[in-house]
């Protein structure tokens, strides 16, 4: 039986990386909701637009095919609604407050005077 040739070398550095699809380049729809933004900028401007929230996850397809209809949709609306974001990897904290389960998943916040 041959044994395997451990001696040979392989060049590493001729490997690149994939090219990134054009929808991983384009910037994200909406604002971000944070600890911070959500009850102090999103919730008060419900009052006078409804504001959509998004959870969503780069590790689930559907869900930024979801993130990408949602933006094209307020822009065709001419943002007469505001569309909110929340990345559930980077703002775990809203995730849960959201009481998130899984993505995509949204709600609205429509708040009366």
């Amino acid at each position: 039986m041959k044994q395997p040739n451990f001696g040979s070398a392989f060049d590493l550095s001729t490997l690149k990386k994939p090219a990134e699809s054009a929808a991983a380049n384009q910037a994200i729809p909406g604002v971000e909701a944070t600890v911070e933004s959500l009850p102090n900028v999103l919730m008060p401007l419900s009052i006078t637009k409804p504001v959509i929230v998004l959870c969503w996850s780069e590790r689930f397809p559907e869900s930024k095919e979801t993130l990408a209809l949602m933006g094209k949709l307020n822009k065709d609306d001419n943002e007469t609604w505001q569309l909110a974001t929340v990345e559930i990897e980077k703002q775990p904290q809203v995730a849960q407050a959201l009481q998130t389960r899984v993505v995509p998943y949204a709600i609205a916040i429509v708040k009366n005077k």
